[in-house]
């Protein structure tokens, strides 16, 4: 304790100067793009932390020790808050990062979903809109189970076989939900929808989709034997998705060049390498001790934690319901995307249906607005709020009864209404 005294005010100051020099690392050099607005409060805490280790130089021996006490005191506590939250976080049944890693040793051939969107703030050479192909593919747990799937050779939720069928009967284009969160097959949208048709159905459709992801999906893995293109719409986020999706260079390539492309079927090799290197790095960095010691999740209580490189979120998010800004820019570039959309189907000689995911907190203004517009331009609207208005309650086809995707029933419900309506087109309109 002496010896600890004696040098109080060295340590302080060197382990003060050290965190600071970190927090200029990290923000400055490791993450790939500027974070100083991220990181401001940690450049506060740092500068402070030194200007007080300075002025320890000038106080008397039983004050720096009374500091040292209070000190480690905080410390201690911190550590035991953080080791209790590490031990709750352990514990969850839906913890995606434990299960992975338990699964990966039996199966090395198992690998997470990651969401497209991902890639929209990065400077990588090629914008994935699938994930890891012919692999085993764990996705989300809101049912009490995690729901998993093996990929088709273009790492889509599909039976690898459906590609080479002479006719495809549904091709479905959409976020999470047409994904088939949080379900396995065959409960999800296009299994119930193989099961109901007797016929090949293909499922392109991927977490946190908005319009634009989905219309370069759309053109990237076109298929001309298909009959009947399904886009599936979910209004708690697919605007604020968009708004965030106009922004990247090559989404605007296939929304502005009718001939871009960025070849994907071809380049599947390079997609799975790229998401082999973020998914191991993820995992390396998600190392339980190393988080523990740094209080990662204590600081997420307390500040807005920003995962490192890469981001793509181990953890899947659930779909939020989100208030978003109906502006006129947003109806028009969803109306010009379900134009490019409706001119390539009819060129195919293709049907194309439009259908309608209400969220918990249903924004009818946005609903009247979207219907108004799909209905104008005749696009068969599909509207799925009716169908679960007439059966009383959303909320019990909701995983959990709250508000995340659907459970088996709810996709289910919406798998048999797109069937009803290939068959009979007067119940388009109904």
């Amino acid at each position: 304790m002496k010896i600890i005294l004696k040098y109080f005010s060295h340590l302080f100051l060197f382990i003060s100067c050290i965190l600071f020099l970190y927090i200029l690392y990290k923000s400055e050099i490791y993450i790939s793009t500027k974070k100083i607005n991220y990181y401001y409060y940690y450049f506060i805490l740092s500068f402070l932390l030194i200007i007080f280790s300075v002025f320890t130089f000038f106080i008397n021996y039983q004050i720096k020790k009374y500091l040292l006490i209070i000190g480690l005191s905080i410390v201690f506590s911190f550590y035991m808050f953080e080791g209790y939250l590490t031990y709750k976080s352990i514990n969850k049944k839906d913890n995606r990062l434990l299960y992975f890693k338990k699964l990966k040793q039996k199966n090395p051939y198992t690998t997470v979903t990651v969401p497209p969107n991902f890639y929209l703030n990065k400077n990588y050479n090629i914008l994935p809109l699938s994930g890891m192909s012919n692999l085993d593919t764990i996705h989300c747990n809101e049912n009490g189970y995690f729901s998993t799937y093996k990929s088709d050779r273009y790492g889509f939720n599909n039976p690898d076989n459906e590609w080479n069928s002479e006719e495809i009967e549904f091709f479905l284009i959409g976020d999470s939900f047409t994904h088939g969160a949080c379900v396995n097959r065959p409960n999800d949208i296009a299994s119930v929808l193989r099961t109901l048709s007797n016929k090949s159905v293909l499922n392109l459709g991927y977490d946190s989709n908005g319009p634009l992801l989905e219309y370069a999906t759309f053109k990237e893995y076109f298929n001309p034997k298909a009959k009947i293109f399904v886009w599936i719409y979910y209004e708690g986020n697919d605007l604020f998705n968009l708004e965030k999706e106009v922004k990247n260079i090559i989404l605007n390539k296939y929304f502005n060049d009718p001939n871009f492309s960025q070849s994907l079927r071809v380049r599947q090799k390079e997609i799975d390498n790229l998401l082999n290197k973020l998914i191991n790095k993820e995992l390396d960095m998600n190392d339980e001790w190393l988080s523990f010691f740094k209080l990662y999740k204590l600081r997420s209580i307390f500040f807005s934690i920003e995962p490192q490189e890469p981001q793509f979120n181990i953890e899947p998010q659930e779909p939020r319901d989100i208030k978003t800004k109906l502006t006129s820019n947003n109806l028009e570039t969803l109306k010009k995307i379900m134009s490019l959309t409706k001119e390539k189907v009819l060129k195919n000689k293709s049907q194309l249906y439009f259908v309608y995911l209400p969220s918990i907190e249903h924004d009818n203004l946005n609903y009247n607005r979207i219907k108004k517009i799909i209905n104008s331009m005749e696009i068969n609207f599909i509207d799925m709020h009716k169908i679960f208005y007439k059966k009383n309650s959303l909320l019990k086809y909701v995983a959990d009864r709250k508000s995340g995707h659907f459970n088996i029933d709810g996709y289910k419900i919406i798998a048999e209404t797109i069937y009803k309506f290939s068959i009979d087109k007067k119940m388009v309109n109904f």
